[in-house]
């Protein structure tokens, strides 16, 4: 039996054959194979079942909970609580107790750019060979050749970049 309503239809019956239900709001949709896909969720306590939705989402994200998407929408009005954007163009690093880089919790860190830094430069010759090396730059900042009778020689590398791969999320921690 179908009868109209305010908001509706309402569908009475025994085995009943629908290929797929849609809300108008497009909130859910079910298909014949019995998939629910949900776009909305109110959090409304229903006293009457005693399902307390806030009490569950405290539990799946509490104080100190970190939330990753691709969405910008603050969580809190997905979930209820306050929350604050934290780690903007900064990666994530899981805490490594037995790492001093890495040892505590919300330690942050590091450069996205190589720091300079210095290499020994080691050239195999014999006798009165020489070596030309004038393209380099040595530690104390001029290019000129190496000659093997002088020895090894600190070659001073450019700062070139370190940019590790990356997906930018929005992240967000639940601060009350």
């Amino acid at each position: 039996m179908i009868t109209e309503t305010q908001n509706g239809f309402n569908i009475e019956g025994n085995e009943l054959n629908i290929n797929c239900i849609t809300s108008k709001e497009n909130k859910f949709h079910l298909d014949s194979e019995g998939n629910l896909i949900v776009n909305s969720i109110t959090t409304k306590n229903n006293e009457s079942s005693g399902i307390n939705y806030q009490e569950i989402f405290n539990s799946i994200y509490p104080v100190g909970a970190i939330y990753l998407s691709i969405d910008s929408k603050d969580p809190s009005t997905l979930f209820g609580g306050v929350w604050e954007r934290i780690s903007k163009g900064r990666t994530l690093v899981g805490v490594d107790e037995n790492d001093t880089d890495f040892n505590m919790v919300q330690k942050t860190g590091g450069s996205k750019y190589l720091q300079d830094h210095y290499h020994q430069l080691y050239i195999e010759g014999g006798g009165n060979e020489k070596h030309d090396c004038a393209g380099y730059l040595w530690s104390d900042g001029n290019a000129r050749p190496y000659t093997p009778t002088t020895g090894p020689r600190d070659l001073k590398l450019g700062n070139s970049g370190n940019l590790q791969p990356y997906l930018t999320v929005y992240m967000w921690k639940r601060i009350s």
